[in-house]
């Protein structure tokens, strides 16, 4: 798997875990997981685990290429991914965790 390739996939899968729900009620484009569901006749509940191991899987090659400089870089993308949507969609809807997060990044002092 090429490095950017597997950053890339993390940013997608992770994307549409979490707002997969709410983009298909705004009538956005397909997300993998609905690709998932139709495709293979999987259960929207069967095909989040699949993605879950396919963020598993593309982690694992990920990780195990890390001896490159240009690969750390490429680790930190769903890094910072997984940080935005971790708690739903942080992009889309920033004002609860990410603002937090952002905020006590660069405004708030460190207490020491």
């Amino acid at each position: 798997m090429r490095k950017t390739y597997g950053s890339s996939m993390l940013f997608r899968l992770d994307n549409d875990l979490s707002t997969s729900k709410f983009e298909h009620q705004r009538d956005d484009v397909a997300k993998s997981i609905h690709c998932c569901v139709h495709h293979e006749g999987l259960a929207e509940a069967t095909a989040r685990e699949h993605i879950e191991e396919l963020i598993d899987d593309c982690w694992k090659k990920l990780n195990g290429a890390r001896n490159e400089r240009f690969t750390a870089v490429a680790v930190n993308l769903p890094r910072t991914t997984r940080c935005f949507y971790i708690h739903g969609d942080g992009f889309g809807s920033p004002e609860v965790e990410t603002k937090d997060r952002i905020v006590s990044l660069f405004i708030e002092p460190v207490q020491i």
